[in-house]
């Protein structure tokens, strides 16, 4: 039988080869691993971390902060001065329109009221015996509105005795129908002047018969 034939050098020395192939891709592998790793663990920290600054927070960090506590004061500063200078604002106008109301009112009480003739009238009760004897002063809101009403007095008068001789004795004994008197009355005054003068109805003299 031939002799067998031994292993060359050639063909041991081959499988090392392969293994130190191999070792050489598993330390690049776990070399980029172990960078990537510390690069993602740097970018969470300057970028993705709450209150992360990026690279400005490596340098000057603390005088960005002062900046932005120095710019917040500033704007809450000025919101407050803004919400005070519109309380006072509104104050003011607040202030004006209700001097501006009682000034309105001071002047439009200002006219002395005018005295109207008395009248005597039967009032609408079936007997026809009872009647009404009452006396009244207006106030007007304008000094000519006292002239017109000097100047249209027979209408006045004719206006006020259809109004005063279509009541009763129980229409008028109330504290409320003499309060709708006095209205009816002003509404009759101010159709015969043609506008709203009349402010108030006084009775000076209010008596049944």
């Amino acid at each position: 039988m031939p002799p067998k034939e031994l292993p060359t050098a050639e063909t041991t020395e081959k499988p090392p080869k392969k293994r130190s192939r191999f070792k050489v891709i598993m330390l690049a592998v776990g070399l980029l691993l172990l960078f990537g790793a510390g690069g993602g663990a740097g970018y969470w920290w300057l970028y993705l971390r709450p209150n992360a600054t990026g690279l400005a927070g490596l340098f000057g960090s603390s005088e960005t902060a002062q900046q932005a506590s120095s710019t917040g004061a500033a704007s809450s500063a000025s919101g407050s001065e803004a919400s005070g200078s519109s309380r006072q604002t509104s104050s003011s106008t607040g202030n004006g329109g209700s001097n501006q109301q009682q000034g309105n009112q001071a002047a439009r009480s200002v006219q002395k009221p005018v005295p109207l003739p008395q009248f005597t009238v039967n009032l609408a009760d079936p007997p026809g015996n009872r009647y009404l004897k009452i006396g009244m002063e207006v106030e007007f809101n304008t000094p000519e509105s006292a002239k017109e009403v000097q100047d249209q007095i027979a209408r006045v008068r004719d206006a006020i005795i259809l109004l005063l001789s279509s009541k009763t004795v129980q229409q008028l004994s109330s504290a409320e129908g003499k309060v709708m008197l006095k209205n009816e009355v002003a509404s009759r005054l101010n159709q015969v002047l043609g506008a709203s003068r009349v402010v108030r109805v006084y009775f000076t003299d209010f008596v049944i018969q």
